[in-house]
């Protein structure tokens, strides 16, 4: 990860925090594992961001409000790819929060 990734990614965190919403879990996904290449890796995760992550916050959040809680409010995470020694990884780090049901 070069420096200016970085720094837009500790950028990230300070902002999901003074949000009230701060980064508690992160993930890393080893792309290497997968046929998909490096120039594609965006595009796949982005996919599966929203096709799953996404989607499973949205049904939580009905659930939430259906039962008289708070909603959940938007997602809120930061990710970053970083190809290294023809490994690439994709570092998502993610707002869940501790009251949230699985």
């Amino acid at each position: 990860m070069n420096r200016k990734a970085a720094n837009n990614f500790l950028a990230a965190f300070r902002f999901a925090a003074q949000t009230g919403q701060p980064l508690n879990l992160f993930v890393t996904l080893n792309m290497s594992h997968t046929v998909c290449t490096p120039s594609l890796a965006s595009a796949a995760f982005e996919r599966l961001r929203d096709n799953h992550f996404t989607r499973w916050l949205r049904y939580r959040d009905q659930l939430a409000r259906k039962s008289g809680r708070p909603g959940l409010g938007p997602p809120t995470y930061a990710w970053v790819i970083e190809v290294k020694d023809g490994y690439t990884h994709i570092h998502w780090c993610v707002h869940v929060r501790t009251s949230h049901p699985a």
